[in-house]
């Protein structure tokens, strides 16, 4: 039958005389029965149905009172000797372990010199630190306890005196290691639940220092591998869905290394997204490289694909091939602007430039210095037709103009030394006039002057071209193959003064006289313009004719001579 405390009313466990929260003994019978009709969980008392009782002899009232006051004796006795035994401070000090109340049981012990400085231990506080430290030790293991608040405890259950310690010291290092595994656990799946499974993985190690025999944490330990493996595969497919292959190709071999080194291990998730990466960025690559070139961005495709197969380990055919063709692209592109930019310095007139552009872009390694040599051969055909064109213009079928039209191909000349400048050039020269004056002669006989200066004649003119005179009879011989059609002169007088002088000239061609002037005789102001045809002469000689007796060489037959002598070509097949 339950036994239930007299004073609080709850029940109390088998075997168990003194009620653990009101420290009242339960050994009046009499008064427990009175709980016997009460329910653990019961709220009201339960009264027992009456029963019928015989009735009984009546005793006398001396006996009654003999038989009461024995009674009460023994309530007494009973009453006190709990008193005694619940009352003494070993046993509160025990109670007071029992219920976890160890600052309570330590306020106790200390102040009661006989358990606190007595020289015997009490056997009942001994056990009672004993079962609150096992106690302790089994709310850690089941994690109603953390480790700290454990640690606290045991402490203050061995601050009990140094027997107490000593008593404790193997629940001490059994605690400590289950602790330290414990703690190393604990953080290891926290680590784990965050994430970081490599950090969790060292923690594990940890625990399996300790308990080698720990299933969970080698379970755990290899997990963190393949969890870090994935969780790395994972962060490279984010990159490489933001189009940073290099970030999510690094991303894998850095996961793998650190598995590496550390751990002599490979993740078999990096291991398969690493050579999916390469396949992907290849793509990529090829797409935003055609993207680029359709843009004319040439140079940008090629860079794009350049710098980017540093990053693969192996050579790819498709980037290889794609580079190829970008860089002929690009060099196209490149010798397509550069014509570009020579030929907006030629339609400026800037022709040195436009030509020492090319030139400078046929002569940079690299580069297609065979079709920049094309451009400058086409610009310098296009340079001579355009010169030639100008210089034609200039000439305009006018033998005055023929210095100026030779002036715009000697000009063109001196820039670009072409053969078609030159031929032009040296046809148009044909037809300039050979002033005699300074042409050379083949051949002279006689006493014959010639002069680049000026002539001045007795009418004041003045001829700037040179004059040729001589001694009668003096000859002076030029070849000229056939080369021009005409002779123009002007046979003037020079000296003022009052001799008598005649004065003729012949022209010769080939042996055979074509021409004799007038006389001039001395003084006479206006000379004789004088125009001899001459086509297909091969040799022609002048001949002077003069009075002897007064042109002399003393004199320098000075009186007369034939001014600006020039040859001219006929211009109609100019």
């Amino acid at each position: 039958m339950a036994k239930y405390c007299v004073k609080c009313g709850k029940a109390l466990p088998d075997g168990v005389e003194i009620c653990p929260d009101c420290n009242v003994s339960a050994a009046q019978e009499k008064e427990a029965a009175l709980f016997t009709h009460m329910t653990p969980d019961a709220e009201v008392w339960k009264t027992a149905e009456p029963v019928k009782q015989r009735r009984r002899a009546k005793r006398p009232r001396s006996a009654q009172r003999t038989a009461f006051f024995y009674s009460l004796a023994a309530v007494l006795v009973v009453a006190a000797a709990v008193l005694i035994i619940f009352g003494q401070p070993a046993s509160r000090v025990a109670r007071a372990l029992n219920r976890g109340e160890i600052d309570r049981a330590l306020q106790i012990y200390r102040s009661t010199p006989r358990l606190s400085g007595g020289d015997q231990r009490s056997e009942t506080v001994d056990k009672a630190i004993m079962a609150a430290a096992e106690s302790i030790c089994a709310s850690y293991a089941d994690h109603t306890m953390d480790a700290d608040t454990a640690a606290t405890k045991l402490a203050q259950l061995g601050s009990f005196g140094e027997a107490s310690a000593e008593m404790l010291a193997d629940v001490y290092a059994q605690f400590r290691e289950s602790s330290s595994s414990q703690g190393h656990m604990d953080a290891a799946d926290k680590l784990f639940a965050a994430g970081d499974f490599l950090a969790a993985r060292e923690e594990y190690l940890q625990v399996l220092i300790t308990d080698a025999n720990h299933d969970a944490a080698k379970q755990k330990a290899a997990d963190c591998l393949v969890r870090y493996g994935e969780k790395v595969s994972g962060e490279a497919e984010a990159l490489m869905e933001e189009n940073d292959y290099p970030g999510a190709i690094e991303q894998l071999k850095s996961g793998n290394d650190i598995l590496s080194n550390r751990y002599g291990s490979f993740s078999d998730a990096i291991d398969a997204l690493l050579p999916e990466c390469y396949d992907r960025y290849e793509r990529y690559l090829l797409t935003e490289a055609a993207n680029l070139a359709a843009l004319e961005d040439y140079e940008a495709a090629v860079r794009k694909i350049d710098t980017a197969l540093a990053d693969f380990p192996a050579e790819r055919p498709a980037l290889t091939e794609a580079l190829d063709a970008y860089r002929a692209d690009a060099r196209a592109w490149r010798l397509k602007n550069a014509g570009e930019r020579a030929d907006a310095d030629y339609a400026a007139g800037n022709y040195a430039e436009a030509f020492a552009a090319l030139e400078a872009f046929r002569d940079t390694p690299d580069e297609d210095a065979a079709g920049a040599q094309a451009l400058i051969d086409a610009m310098e055909r296009r340079f001579a037709a355009d010169k030639c064109a100008e210089a034609q213009q200039t000439f305009g079928g006018e033998r005055d103009n023929l210095d100026k039209a030779i002036a715009v191909l000697d000009g063109a000349l001196a820039l670009r030394p072409l053969e078609e400048l030159t031929t032009y050039r040296d046809h148009l020269a044909e037809y300039l006039p050979l002033n005699l004056v300074e042409a050379e002669f083949s051949g002279k006989e006689g006493v014959v002057y010639r002069n680049t200066g000026e002539f001045t004649a007795l009418n004041s003119r003045t001829y700037t071209e040179g004059w040729i005179w001589g001694a009668d009879g003096a000859e002076l011989s030029f070849t000229l193959d056939g080369a021009y059609d005409l002779l123009e002169c002007k046979f003037v007088d020079r000296r003022d003064d009052e001799e008598v002088v005649e004065g003729q000239f012949e022209v010769w061609c080939d042996g055979e006289k074509v021409f004799t002037s007038e006389k001039i005789v001395h003084p006479q102001v206006d000379g004789q313009s004088v125009s001899v045809e001459i086509s297909g002469c091969g040799e022609l000689k002048i001949v002077f004719l003069c009075d002897y007796e007064v042109s002399t060489t003393e004199n320098g037959f000075c009186y007369h001579g034939i001014c600006n002598p020039k040859l001219t070509k006929n211009l109609d097949d100019a």
